[in-house]
């Protein structure tokens, strides 16, 4: 039919060949995949623990060499993170060649097992929900400071969509090239409207 499209997935996608091979013939482009984290432990803690750090070469690996786009998801705050966890998750991207990062705040919402846990101990910032949108830092974490983890997502996306890395992720798809320079694109826009949000708590 010659079309182009692109679709969620988990990581378990690329343990079907068949299945890959169909979505490169159908059109498929890009799929989003949830990687979450690149620590196991915390990927256990959210009962995702198909996902497996060592593993992510190969998913990126598959999904490349049939020129499907990767938007990787990642997650900031969970228990098992430290101050240390955006560069180095920064590195980690880069060296997989993720072609779209996007990140998120662990966001605990209501009825969930994480928000009855968090409330019980004491270390929910508030409960206003306008602010649960996994963009802005709603607990205290473990390992680090509201303010830490705040300031150390926004360092993240400022550094993810500087000019250079994206046009290095753009140059390294050379036929997903169009998408993920748009994709790159559209997020270094959001990047102003997150540092000029003052009301982040």
């Amino acid at each position: 039919l010659k079309k182009k499209w692109g679709a969620l997935a988990s990581t378990q996608v690329v343990k079907d060949d068949e299945l890959l091979d169909l979505l490169r013939m159908s059109g498929c482009s890009y799929l989003l995949l949830g990687f979450e984290s690149m620590n196991n432990r915390a990927l256990t803690g959210i009962h995702k623990g198909f996902n497996r750090m060592e593993n992510y070469p190969e998913v990126i690996e598959k999904l490349h060499s049939r020129n499907i786009t990767v938007q990787g998801c990642f997650i900031f705050g969970f228990d098992e993170d430290d101050r240390h966890v955006f560069s180095s998750c920064l590195d980690t991207i880069n060296e997989l060649k993720i072609d779209i990062p996007r990140y998120a705040l662990f966001t605990p919402y209501p009825g969930t097992p994480a928000y009855r846990r968090l409330k019980q101990d004491g270390r929910l910032l508030h409960e206003q929900w306008e602010y649960y949108d996994t963009q802005h830092v709603v607990l205290d974490p473990l390992l680090m400071s509201p303010q830490e983890l705040d300031s150390g997502f926004k360092w993240v996306w400022k550094n993810t969509f500087r000019v250079l890395p994206s046009l290095r992720r753009s140059a390294a798809g050379r036929t997903r090239a169009p998408v993920t320079f748009v994709g790159n694109l559209a997020y270094k826009l959001y990047i102003y409207r997150l540092f000029t949000d003052t009301d982040r708590f």
